[in-house]
């Protein structure tokens, strides 16, 4: 599928299961100090974490010859792809203020908003890893590993993708609450 991302007002084309698209407040400034970023580890956290898709071994390697000891196979949400990735993550479940359902033309969508920590972090994650697959995880399903095109300023955006009304709230209040 093909989604279309806008990000500090250039448009850009990519595939993924499940698209991203971010709004960015009147004032943008790159903030691209590490510290305070929380990392995760695939199963530890409850909620949205971050891991980039492994950058060394691809997915069929890894089937052939044993999944190296920094990755893991996840399954995407749909359960339609597989995808090797870094065990060690950045959680943003906690840094999420609001998450709601809304429509976009017929189709729903969460949008969510991260607080200036979560903003700050992904701003950061974003800026050093451009041309790299990020996959977006949630219950140990990858929602979205789109590739960074360029770093993301802002806090918040959106979700699409083709779920039902009941998946995006159930997604939504998983944002919410990820305990």
């Amino acid at each position: 599928m093909r989604y279309i991302f806008i990000a500090a007002g250039a448009i850009i084309l990519l595939i993924g299961v499940v698209g991203f698209v971010f709004s960015f407040p009147a004032l943008r400034h790159v903030l691209s100090d590490a510290a305070g970023i929380q990392q995760s580890t695939l199963g530890s956290d409850p909620g949205l974490s971050l891991h980039l898709v492994n950058p060394d071994v691809t997915l069929e390697e890894a089937l052939a010859n044993g999944v190296p000891n920094d990755s893991r196979i996840l399954d995407s949400r749909d359960g339609a792809e597989r995808y090797l990735v870094l065990k060690v993550g950045h959680a943003l479940g906690p840094h999420i203020v609001d998450a709601a359902v809304s429509t976009m033309g017929a189709k729903p969508i969460v949008s969510f908003r991260f607080d200036t920590a979560g903003a700050k972090i992904f701003t950061d994650i974003t800026s050093k890893n451009i041309g790299r697959k990020l996959a977006m995880v949630i219950d140990n399903k990858v929602f979205s590993a789109p590739v960074i095109q360029s770093p993301i300023f802002g806090g918040s955006g959106i979700i699409t993708g083709s779920f039902t009304v009941e998946e995006a709230q159930d997604l939504a209040r998983k944002l919410k609450n990820p305990g």
